[in-house]
C-alpha cells in the first residue's frame, strides 16, 4: 500500500513539473504576434486574436533560426462568435529577410 502511495506522489510531482508555464522572452511573443498578423492576411475573411505563446523550439541553422511554434488564439468567425484554439507554426528567421512562415495550421475548439 505504501509503495502505491509513493508511486502515485512521484507522478504528481512529474505532471505538476511538466505542466508549468513557461516565461518567453518579449522578442519571442513580438514574433509570434507578427506571425498571427501574417496568417490574417492569408486567411481573408477571418479575424485571429494572439493570445500567448504556448511552445516555442528553436533550432539554428545556417544563416538564421527556425522556430516551431504553438500559438494560442482567438478566432473570430463568420457569424461573429469568438473561439479559442491554436496555431502551430513552422517559421525561418534569416539575417537577411523578415520571418517567413514555412508552414501554419490553426484550429479551434
Amino acid at each position: 500500500m505504501q509503495a502505491l502511495g509513493f508511486i502515485c506522489l512521484c507522478c504528481l510531482i512529474l505532471v505538476t513539473s511538466t505542466n508549468e508555464l513557461k516565461e518567453f522572452s518579449a522578442g519571442d511573443n513580438e514574433l509570434a504576434k507578427y506571425i498571427v498578423e501574417e496568417i490574417n492576411k492569408m486567411r481573408e475573411g477571418r479575424d485571429l486574436e494572439f493570445v500567448m505563446l504556448l511552445r516555442d523550439i528553436k533550432v539554428d541553422v545556417f544563416d538564421g533560426t527556425m522556430y516551431h511554434m504553438n500559438i494560442a488564439i482567438k478566432d473570430r468567425n463568420y457569424a461573429g462568435l469568438e473561439e479559442k484554439g491554436v496555431c502551430r507554426v513552422a517559421v525561418l528567421e534569416t539575417k537577411a529577410a523578415k520571418p517567413f512562415i514555412i508552414s501554419h495550421k490553426c484550429e479551434v475548439q
